[in-house]
């Protein structure tokens, strides 16, 4: 007997309700993933030129300011400057060709005290900036290169970094407590506001750590356009459903418009998927780059499951593709409709193996950053994550199943027909 239009509209919608709000679910915890997110370090108050900042886990290029700044967020200045203004009390101005990450730490405080503070590290891996530091009470900061690590007490002066992490401290007044090997040269940071840019340095630009950059924020920009896509064909396919008249045809083309915004999701979610893998391997080398293969160790459980979690996003995404594909030698509304929420359950999984890729990249950012605390609250989160996307998983084959079936009867109908 042919399901009436009634009976097949509740099916759609009886297949699509569960995984949605089960992915919904799912973002909120790979939201909440990013924990070491909500302490604020400072803020960007100037940019200059090309100004490139990871923040919450995500590259951007710097247009406008102030911007905040997170713990284990990311600048990098290419033929461009900047100044950050740490809540902790000073200016670090960053020259052109600079790279550095903002991160916190527990630091103990005193010999005979069990209690401890939060303390701003400022990792210069390479390149050339001026601090002016004015420690507010009960605070602490310090800065550390590949080479050596200088905790502040009330001063001005200048790092440079080489691209072999070989460091100088020019110490203008005020004292530091260092450790590690460094020279003491005069400096010669040009960071003033007014000057002219030049270009960047070509040993710069193709080091591997500028290119682990380069390629993170191509992949973020990648996944904002595919985002905008997917949210234009989400808009086509609501004006078809609100056109469609009853009639075969206009229910097949809303059917179709609703197929190709699924599509566009799935492709928006595995690349996104991609921009946070970016993101993990840039992290990877900032860590090398400092010598915290401690770090990397504790992470490394998270970075394997990204990368499992990325092949099936990638594996999702390709069977959302290939059933969309199928699409196109189907007739009747029918039939399309299935398709599209077949497609549409398929596409939900691809969403959930994204999120957990978001997810297990805070972990690993936390974890190189060793900032403990909060990559044990992220990694059980992600771990959350992987639950729901088992449950996701298992409804997804029983509505597909279910919606093959009626598929199926719809066929038979027909040929007896």
């Amino acid at each position: 007997m042919p399901l009436s239009k009634k009976l097949l509209k509740k099916l759609i919608i009886l297949a699509i309700i569960p995984a949605f709000l089960l992915v919904t679910l799912l973002e909120s915890r790979s939201n909440a993933a990013i924990g070491n997110g909500t302490t604020k370090i400072g803020h960007i108050t100037y940019a200059k030129g090309q100004v490139l900042v990871r923040t919450k886990g995500k590259w951007t290029i710097l247009k406008n300011t102030p911007w905040p700044i997170y713990a284990t967020d990311r600048v990098v200045t290419k033929s461009g400057r900047a100044s950050i203004t740490l809540v902790d009390g000073g200016v670090v101005r960053m020259n052109i060709d600079t790279s550095l990450r903002l991160i916190r730490k527990e630091v103990s405080k005193g010999l005979f005290s069990s209690k401890k503070n939060n303390s701003t590290e400022v990792n210069v891996l390479v390149g050339n900036v001026w601090f002016q530091i004015k420690l507010k009470r009960g605070k602490n900061i310090q800065f550390r290169t590949p080479a050596m690590t200088a905790a502040i007490r009330g001063t001005e002066g200048d790092f440079f970094v080489g691209m072999n992490g070989q460091t100088n401290l020019d110490l203008k007044s005020g004292k530091t407590d260092n450790s590690g090997n460094f020279t003491t040269l005069p400096g010669t940071t040009d960071t003033k506001s007014g000057s002219k840019l030049s270009p960047s340095n070509k040993r710069f630009l193709n080091s591997r750590q500028i290119k682990a950059v380069d390629s993170a924020v191509q992949q973020q920009l990648i996944a904002q356009r595919s985002a905008e896509k997917s949210l234009q064909l989400k808009q086509m396919a609501v004006d078809e459903l609100a056109k469609a008249n009853g009639t075969e045809q206009s229910r097949a083309r809303a059917a179709r418009a609703t197929i190709n915004a699924e599509v566009a999701r799935s492709n928006t979610a595995e690349a996104k998927a991609r921009a946070y893998m970016s993101v993990i391997s840039e992290a990877i080398g900032t860590t090398e780059t400092l010598g915290d293969f401690e770090g990397l160790n504790l992470a490394g459980n998270s970075i394997e499951l990204a990368r499992k979690s990325m092949a099936m996003a990638i594996e999702q995404n390709q069977k959302v593709r290939t059933m969309a594909e199928s699409a196109n030698y189907t007739a009747g509304a029918a039939l399309t409709s299935i398709l599209s929420s077949l497609i549409s359950t398929m596409a939900y999984s691809t969403d959930a193996y994204s999120a957990s890729v978001r997810a297990y990249s805070m972990v690993t950012l936390s974890y190189s950053a060793m900032d403990i605390s909060v990559a044990k609250q992220a990694e059980a989160i992600a771990n959350k994550i992987q639950e729901d996307i088992k449950n996701i998983e298992t409804l997804r084959k029983a509505i597909s199943a279910m919606l093959t079936q009626v598929s199926e009867g719809i066929t038979s109908d027909k040929e007896q027909a």
